[in-house]
């Protein structure tokens, strides 16, 4: 239920001749850049493969590995995870619990009405209803769909201990509105509400998806969630119970889902696109876990694009790595950094989303694509109920401390160069640079053949590791303008540092 979903994207494929831009063009002819253009996250898929329900078994799913470094991508499966997670990751997944927030009431005319509670549960301000002795009321907002809709002042009820008054109404279904409920609202929509499944799920819900669109580790106290955080519906107990003994952390935040997460993008350029608000809760041991491994250069792989909103969206707040309650509307797409992330572990998303521009801007617009077009021909299933993606970064994970680089790069005029630079990486996990060059400054790619961790007296080094190819941004010793890489130079990824 949703008057604003729309229906998967069946636009033509990269590389028709009606497809979306390729993100290397440089610009529609209308000015948009093609990675801030909506067709270019447009793709065909086959509406058989929109999973509609669960696998018998929760962990038996797919799984399509992508590497950031190479773009590579390859089929597993999901209880191969212990075996494809970097050395030393840590995991951080969201324990929302989807609330049964769809309703079905009637109004005093008795026409039928649906409505699905967008506001976190465990959110709303409870105060005693004043025109109804012995009740409670609340102010909310969620999506009303009937075949005449109510209007302000309509009264809707769902059961003797629930009901609510249209206060507004706005665009797409949203309405504000009072609730007004006798006793404990978590009890009473146990009682009587339903499991909201996303709209490209084309049956009603089933007792089987109170337990199956809901992670194992959902925590009761956090009944706030519209939608699920889908990646999750793939861990079992004993996947956590194998993962704790190859020598994995786990760690977990809280996001209240909403069902903004299914809401169309509905303008041609991204940047112009308004993204929803979600609550976020970052507790004091979680943060002190991803801090712990930034420093210790340990990988922190996020279980599901909440877990990602989470933490990035903390750190966009407080330019660090701290414990954070609040909301966030952050917008992850290509251009922008990850600071905390270093991987992910995500389910198949809709064409032209939100989550599938998140997907693109961490492992790229090409490889992204290229591995779903990849999980098509292979039948993979999509979305909610469907199956997986890893998305790695495999190389070398620098712990917090200073660096000295040896950079090789080529010059037009003189050929091979190196240039010395150091770098000091601090607990807010971007690489700080220092340079000691008197010259106009260039971003181009290059190849660092090595890094030694200094030791504090500076006198010796302690190792030495291959960071192979990646870009970085330095002065060069050579002041001339000739000093870009040249025609055969390798076309090279930043360093995920």
């Amino acid at each position: 239920m949703t008057p604003d979903s729309r229906e998967p994207s069946h636009a033509p494929s990269p590389g028709d001749p009606d497809g979306p831009r390729h993100p290397d063009d440089p610009c529609e002819p209308g000015g948009v850049p093609a990675d801030c253009d909506l067709g270019t996250y447009q793709f065909h898929l086959p509406p058989e493969l929109i999973a509609q329900r669960p696998l018998p078994q929760r962990d038996a799913s797919r799984l399509m590995l992508l590497s950031r470094e190479t773009g590579r991508a390859r089929q597993a499966r999901f209880a191969d995870l212990p075996d494809l997670l970097p050395p030393g990751a840590l995991l951080v997944a969201n324990n929302t619990r989807v609330a049964p927030v769809r309703l079905f009431g009637r109004k005093p005319t008795g026409g039928a009405v649906e409505f699905l509670l967008l506001t976190p549960p465990v959110l709303l301000a409870a105060a005693p209803d004043p025109d109804r002795p012995g009740r409670v009321s609340a102010r909310a907002v969620g999506l009303l769909r009937a075949a005449k809709a109510p209007k302000p002042g309509d009264r809707v009820t769902f059961s003797d201990d629930l009901s609510l008054t249209v206060v507004s109404r706005g665009e797409f279904g949203h309405a504000e509105v009072m609730l007004s409920y006798l006793g404990q609202l978590p009890d009473i929509l146990d009682a009587i509400g339903h499991m909201p499944l996303p709209p490209y799920i084309k049956r009603p819900d089933e007792t089987a998806d109170a337990s199956r669109y809901q992670t194992v580790y959902a925590r009761r106290d956090k009944p706030g969630s519209a939608a699920a955080p889908t990646a999750g519906l793939h861990f079992t107990p004993a996947m956590r119970h194998a993962l704790k003994k190859r020598g994995f952390d786990w760690a977990e935040v809280t996001l209240h889902v909403g069902y903004g997460t299914f809401s169309p993008v509905r303008v041609t350029d991204i940047r112009n696109h308004d993204m929803h608000r979600e609550h976020l809760e970052i507790p004091p041991e979680t943060a002190a876990a991803v801090a712990l491994a930034k420093s210790q250069g340990r990988p922190v792989i996020a279980v599901g694009t909440t877990s990602v909103r989470a933490l990035e969206g903390a750190f966009a707040a407080t330019g660090t790595i701290d414990p954070f309650v609040g909301a966030t509307d952050i917008f992850l797409r290509p251009g922008c950094d990850f600071h905390v992330i270093d991987g992910l572990f995500t389910n198949f998303h809709l064409p032209g989303s939100t989550l599938l521009i998140m997907i693109c801007a961490l492992a790229g617009t090409n490889q992204v694509l290229s591995a779903y077009h990849e999980a098509i021909s292979a039948g993979f299933r999509f979305f909610s109920y469907g199956d997986a993606m890893l998305i790695v970064f495999k190389g070398l994970h620098l712990p917090c401390g200073q660096y000295s680089c040896k950079v090789i790069y080529q010059s037009r005029r003189f050929g091979p160069c190196q240039q010395s630079l150091r770098l000091q990486r601090n607990n807010r996990c971007k690489p700080q640079r220092r340079y000691h060059h008197e010259s106009v400054s260039f971003h181009f790619h290059t190849t660092v053949s090595s890094v030694s961790k200094e030791m504090a007296s500076g006198s010796s080094l302690t190792s030495s590791f291959n960071l192979g190819k990646c870009s970085l941004s330095f002065s060069p010793a050579i002041r001339t303008p000739s000093d870009r890489p040249s025609a055969n130079s390798p076309s090279l990824k930043r360093c995920c540092m």
